[in-house]
């Protein structure tokens, strides 16, 4: 347990805040990317896509929000 101990105090501080800025700022990218191509595009091509991504981002904030 000692060892453990050690090991968490002596971790990098913040890293989580930066991970978790970097993945909200790719995210959003990537939806500025595809809803660029829609409207580039006008077509419902993308659609499926958005739907399936939709309720895969519900699924993880409500099973993160139940988990925490």
């Amino acid at each position: 347990m000692l060892a453990r101990n050690s090991e968490y105090a002596e971790r990098e501080i913040g890293v989580a805040n930066r991970v978790r800025r970097a993945t909200d700022n790719a995210y959003r990218q990537f939806v500025e990317y595809i809803n660029a191509r829609i409207v580039v595009e006008e077509t419902d091509r993308y659609e499926q896509f958005v739907v399936w991504l939709n309720a895969l981002i519900l699924y993880y904030k409500r099973h993160a929000i139940r988990s925490s």
